[in-house]
């Protein structure tokens, strides 16, 4: 979650604090949804080089301290990050669980109640050759029964065809962009794609930089 900073700055610089404020208000839209049911959050960007996993894992923490049984998913192909930020090795996760059909094995028990992750694992080719819709759903439905929530961190959706398979199987999409970077189009296309395909941006994160 975010830390505190010295006094002299106020308890967050100003872009965890623009971070924190925008999850607040996702948190809040999809509060009465996590309630009723569990829900399948996709955090994504329009394009490459952005920091999605702060969001992601930020996401996850305040589900997971607010009570709900939270499932944080690395499926960030461009550049896995998120074990880092958990202090695990990411050797072995969900390409691993995609080719064997088991996914308990894979899952790792963070120091945060109520908060489980599970890591890229390898991402060589030969290891996304198991990266298909019926195997990504069968492990979505896996977790599903033992979690309120699961948040997939993935890369650009414009750029990666796997960040559009998994979209079709999740319930929400969020999605980060930078101010003064991101081009309105690319927004617009995205948005088309995603209403062809049944689906719809839940929310926007902003980033400065």
């Amino acid at each position: 979650m975010l830390k505190m900073k010295g006094k002299s700055k106020g308890p967050y610089d100003s872009e965890e604090l623009q971070r924190f404020n925008q999850i607040k208000m996702i948190i809040t839209k999809l509060q009465s949804k996590t309630e009723s049911k569990h829900r399948k959050i996709l955090i994504t960007t329009t394009d490459k080089g952005f920091n999605q996993s702060l969001i992601a894992y930020d996401l996850a923490h305040t589900f997971a301290e607010k009570g709900r049984k939270t499932v944080l998913i690395d499926a960030n192909l461009q550049q896995p990050v998120l074990h880092l930020l958990f202090q695990e090795s990411g050797q072995l996760g969900l390409t691993n669980a995609l080719h064997r059909g088991e996914v308990g094995r894979y899952l790792i028990r963070t120091k945060v109640k109520n908060l489980s992750f599970l890591p890229l694992g390898p991402s060589s080719s030969r290891a996304l050759e198991g990266w298909r819709e019926d195997r990504l759903d069968h492990v979505m439905s896996v977790l599903s029964k033992t979690n309120d929530v699961t948040i997939i961190e993935s890369p650009s959706y414009l750029t990666y065809s796997e960040t559009q398979m998994l979209a079709s199987l999740c319930d929400e999409i969020i999605v980060v962009v930078k101010h003064n970077k991101d081009r309105m189009r690319r927004i617009r296309k995205m948005k088309k794609d995603l209403e062809a395909a049944g689906k719809e941006i839940s929310g926007i994160v902003y980033q400065s930089h």
